[in-house]
């Protein structure tokens, strides 16, 4: 053990006399370090080929009856995702619209295209217009998906204008149409009466609660839950509810579903508070 040791010193001294070992003295903060630089792919455009007015214009021209509504139906959700326009291209869609509607066999596309009318930034002059011309067009439909977007619209533009005619005319067609099997039809109908019948009219208060009183009892909840909700309405506007009701109304604190549940509570609290001696 003792003999192999001079050897090893040897074969060390040989070795550092043959090779040069050398320290890279510079500090590894001072290396240069490659950067990498990930340059997101751009997301293919879906929008239209520019954003100029005459791209948008060009687009609202090509709407067209002939056209599959697939086609039409894709083109004006493009040009609905760059409202507001200008007054003039406001103006040219909202005409585009009219003139398109009552050609249109296509349900959804109708319903865009009603839905595209209370988008547009337009005048009280075109608002009455607007709500003239659905009130006119949805007389003869068929669809439930349209009806509840006409009446959902022209209720929308009625907040807007505020005109008692409009309202009423509103009102004559929301009566006519809660008959209608459609559950969201129904509902739609229940709100108008609720939220549009004249607070001043104490008559016409005390009808419509009438009115809104016989749904409470319907098959489907949706329609229970918008006929309480609207009797509360009202009953803030005014109408005295019966307290006779509210026998009637404490059987739905059982009711399978809690949207009725929560509106008749509602609806509860509100007569005990008019009948507070009782």
């Amino acid at each position: 053990m003792a003999a192999r040791a001079p050897i090893k010193k040897r074969a060390l001294a040989e070795f550092q006399s043959s090779h040069t070992i050398t320290v890279d003295a510079e500090p590894a903060e001072s290396r240069s370090v490659k950067r990498l630089r990930i340059i997101k792919k751009p997301a293919e455009d879906s929008t239209l080929e520019g954003t100029s007015a005459a791209a948008i214009e060009r687009e609202i021209a090509a709407l067209d009856s002939e056209r599959p509504a697939s086609e039409n139906f894709r083109a004006l959700s493009k040009i609905v995702a760059h409202l507001p326009l200008s007054s003039a291209l406001m103006m040219m869609l909202h005409s585009k619209l009219i003139t398109l509607f009552p050609k249109e066999e296509d349900s959804a596309l109708k319903a865009k295209y009603l839905t595209t009318f209370q988008l547009l930034n337009l005048a009280h002059p075109e608002l009455m217009s607007t709500i003239d011309e659905i009130l006119r067009m949805v007389q003869n439909e068929t669809s439930s998906l349209v009806i509840n977007s006409s009446l959902t619209v022209v209720l929308k533009l009625a907040s807007s204008v505020n005109d008692t005619v409009s309202n009423n005319r509103i009102l004559g067609l929301a009566k006519k149409l809660v008959k209608r099997t459609d559950a969201k039809v129904k509902c739609k109908c229940l709100e108008i009466i609720g939220l549009l019948t004249p607070f001043d009219d104490s008559n016409a208060v005390k009808t419509a609660l009438q009115l809104v009183h016989s749904y409470s009892h319907s098959h489907e909840p949706r329609v229970r839950t918008t006929a309480f909700k609207m009797m509360l309405h009202l009953n803030g506007k005014g109408a005295n509810l019966d307290v006779q009701i509210y026998g009637e109304v404490s059987k739905y604190l059982d009711d399978d579903y809690e949207s009725v549940k929560l509106a008749s509570i509602q609806l509860l609290w509100a007569i005990s508070q008019s009948y507070s001696d009782q």
